[in-house]
């Protein structure tokens, strides 16, 4: 016959671990990021006509193209892609077409470009593409003559330029 089983035996002591498991497979490529501000620009400012001056009492005597400035070597074939326009203390219900010409080094037109300002607004944006050349000088021009409209003072322009 068999006898009664015993009790049971206290609980043994945990084992060594285990060695690492083989390394898991590539993961997918993720997404394309969106594009970041990145493209290069620079802006240059034309303050052609002081603030409370009347354009039309400025250009009999010191003519638009008088306000100037110099194209740095260094924007050689750059493009101005945008001119926004601000008249300054008053605007007019009149449209008003404007002229950025490039000037050579000896003073003739290379190029240039209009746009034409609204009626009942201060401030305009208009796209252009411009390619300057470091060196030669942009100008604003009133391309119809003698300005007339008695209604508007002041008149400044920022150009965005782009390689």
């Amino acid at each position: 016959t068999s006898g009664v089983n015993g009790a049971q035996g206290a609980q043994g002591a945990n084992g060594t671990s285990g060695t690492s498991g083989a390394k898991g497979a590539t993961g997918a490529q993720g997404a394309q990021g969106a594009v970041g501000p990145g493209t290069a620009v620079e802006f240059i400012g034309i303050n052609a006509v002081p603030q409370s001056y009347p354009l039309a009492s400025w250009e009999p005597t010191n003519k638009f193209k008088d306000a100037y400035v110099v194209i740095p070597q260094f924007l050689n074939g750059w493009r101005v892609t945008e001119v926004e326009a601000s008249y300054g203390e008053f605007w007019s219900a009149n449209a008003h077409t404007w002229r950025l010409a490039q000037l050579t080094n000896t003073g003739t037109v290379f190029n240039s470009t209009t746009w034409t300002h609204p009626g009942n607004s201060r401030q305009n944006t208009a796209s252009t593409s411009l390619t300057i050349q470091g060196g030669y000088t942009l100008h604003v021009i009133y391309p119809a003559g003698t300005f007339t409209d008695g209604e508007v003072a002041g008149l400044t322009i920022t150009l965005t330029l782009a390689p």
